[in-house]
């Protein structure tokens, strides 16, 4: 036996590059999917990559049996790229060890598309190469190659074209699956622009003129005619709502069967065609017609210091450029009061006031001249003394705002919320005015003053309609009269 000094210098290094090798699962050299898989004449086409899955069929016949955009294995069979009818699974020569393998595993000798080749080392050992290894290179001698059959796989991909019926369709079903989505991109586009120039008209709400006929209920002696009907009101566009649900929809052609794909192709191109102009119709339709439907929001509940409740038609329509009619029902439930002061007349035979609403009027009575020095408020608690020095002609009178002697403690006084008839006859407050003046000619001041009670209830009724109730004292046999 001669020991390794004694092989040619080229066996031995040959027998230890191989020992290494066979050691070893990793492939030796790649082998590009596509490169060399398929005839000159079957170049790429198409835009976006399709994949088939390719498997053996009844009686061992080759076919295509599904199409996907997705580069993941099927569970069964081989996936080919459509585009270019390259293998889309690995076609690297790979060095294996003698087991068990699945039938799709690069390393089984029953994959339809390997050559199993017999490993370099064990054509040596049957060579006469048996020396002093221990059996490791009986071991290395079990291992083998296997390459890519691009033959076979040719073969077996023209058979499923074939059996498929994409042998001569193949250019069609890209073009009509690009088609469809190059349809989908511009019929969107064409259709958010419709519906952008419907929409800006439908929104253009400040040109609907509406004729409101309310039907007032409720507390109606609270109410002053002094509701801005129109404010309580919104209009939303109904049509781009309702056009909106026309919008196409991505139909998805893929996955799909391969025996199929071209014909629902063919029919989601006819249908988006179809779905396309029908949608453009109605948007037409719309943006042309005089017609426009409006949602209404008629939610509100208060206004002005008005408590109610609203109601309205759910919908309105505009026909042509004439008002659009629309009932409103109000029920007035409750209304608030501020600033609310009696009517009240006090005087003596030199000098009058009178406080009518939110205004006081000092009348001189006499045929001197009048200078009113200093005045003060009584609101229950609450008292403010003011020092607003008027002179007053002989016979004349002046007028003041009542806000121009009050606090804002007053104010907080003579506010009085959600009133209505019932609680307002049973509510009621003190007030009261006083009016220091001095006559010319005369010596010393004199106090003209008044403070009483007063109920609510009459102080509301001349707010709302001055001078119909009379302002006679709460607690005097004579009650507040409304007439």
């Amino acid at each position: 036996m001669k020991s390794a000094s004694q092989w040619p210098h080229g066996v031995s290094v040959l027998v230890a590059c191989l020992f290494i090798a066979a050691c070893s699962n990793s492939p030796r050299h790649d082998v590009s999917p596509a490169s060399g898989a398929v005839s000159s004449e079957n170049y790429y086409v198409g835009k976006n990559d399709v994949y088939a899955y390719l498997e053996s069929g009844s009686g061992g016949s080759w076919i295509f049996t599904r199409l996907t955009d997705s580069d993941v294995p099927p569970a069964s069979g081989y996936l080919v790229r459509l585009n270019d009818l390259a293998p889309a699974f690995d076609t690297r020569i790979a060095e294996c060890t003698s087991q068990n393998y699945p039938t799709n595993h690069k390393c089984s000798p029953l994959h339809p598309f390997r050559n199993k080749n017999v490993g370099v080392i064990e054509k040596m050992i049957s060579g006469g190469i048996s020396a002093g290894t221990g059996g490791k290179v009986t071991d290395v001698s079990r291992t083998y190659e296997t390459s890519f059959n691009e033959t076979a796989f040719n073969q077996a991909v023209d058979e499923a074209l074939a059996n498929t019926g994409l042998d001569s369709a193949r250019r069609e079903l890209f073009a009509a699956l690009e088609s469809y989505e190059e349809s989908l991109v511009d019929s969107r586009s064409t259709l958010s622009a419709l519906k952008n120039e419907m929409d800006a008209k439908y929104r253009d709400t400040a040109t609907v003129q509406l004729d409101i006929q309310p039907n007032i209920t409720g507390l109606t002696a609270y109410y002053s005619d002094d509701i801005d009907l129109g404010s309580l009101i919104e209009l939303v566009p109904r049509a781009s709502k309702t056009i909106a649900g026309q919008v196409i929809e991505d139909k998805k052609l893929l996955p799909c069967d391969a025996r199929r794909c071209l014909q629902n192709a063919r029919d989601a191109n006819a249908s988006l065609r179809a779905d396309v102009e029908n949608v453009k119709a109605r948007l037409a339709e719309n943006i042309a017609s005089g017609q426009r439907v409006y949602d209404v929001r008629c939610d509100k509940t208060t206004q002005g210091g008005y408590l109610f409740t609203l109601s309205c038609p759910a919908e309105v329509a505009r026909t042509s450029v004439d008002a659009v009619q629309l009932p409103m029902s109000l029920h007035i439930l409750a209304r608030d009061f501020d600033s609310l002061y009696p009517s009240m007349d006090i005087a003596d035979e030199n000098l009058s006031v009178t406080i009518a609403g939110a205004d006081v009027t000092f009348t001189n009575r006499t045929a001197a001249y009048l200078s009113v020095t200093a005045q003060t408020v009584y609101y229950n608690s609450q008292v403010q003394t003011s020092s607003s020095e008027m002179s007053i002609a002989p016979g004349a009178a002046v007028n003041r705002r009542i806000s121009q002697f009050v606090t804002p403690a007053i104010d907080i006084e003579s506010s009085f919320r959600q009133m209505t008839p019932d609680k307002a006859e049973n509510t009621s407050f003190r007030f009261g005015f006083a009016a220091n003046y001095r006559v010319a000619g005369e010596a010393g001041d004199t106090t003209l003053h008044e403070l009483r009670t007063f109920n609510v209830g009459c102080a509301i009724a001349n707010r709302v309609k001055p001078g119909s109730c009379s302002e006679a004292p709460i607690d005097d046999p004579k009650r507040p009269v409304t007439f």
